[in-house]
């Protein structure tokens, strides 16, 4: 509402980048960084970009497994073998 009383349409709101950084340092230990207020995470986001990426980095790998599969043509190597006798 304005000053008026009155509805003004609602301003388009820019998205905002989301981050969840985890760090696996030389000694073990973990640092983590993600969506809260700096006190505590917003863990229902952290846990959701978790599995975000968890189902990028598979789909991924099986694309990246898919371009070197190499299916044989005609017959493949039991052709080779037969015609070599």
């Amino acid at each position: 509402m304005d000053d008026n009383g009155e509805l003004k349409p609602e301003e388009k709101q820019e998205g905002k980048d989301l981050a969840l950084t985890i760090t696996m340092k030389s000694n073990g230990s973990l640092d983590v960084a993600g969506p809260g207020n700096g006190d505590i995470y917003n863990e229902p986001m952290c846990l959701y970009l978790l599995r975000k990426a968890e189902r990028f980095i598979e789909a991924h790998n099986n694309n990246a497994l898919k371009k070197r599969i190499v299916k044989p043509g005609n017959g493949g190597i039991m052709n080779f073998i037969r015609h070599r006798k």
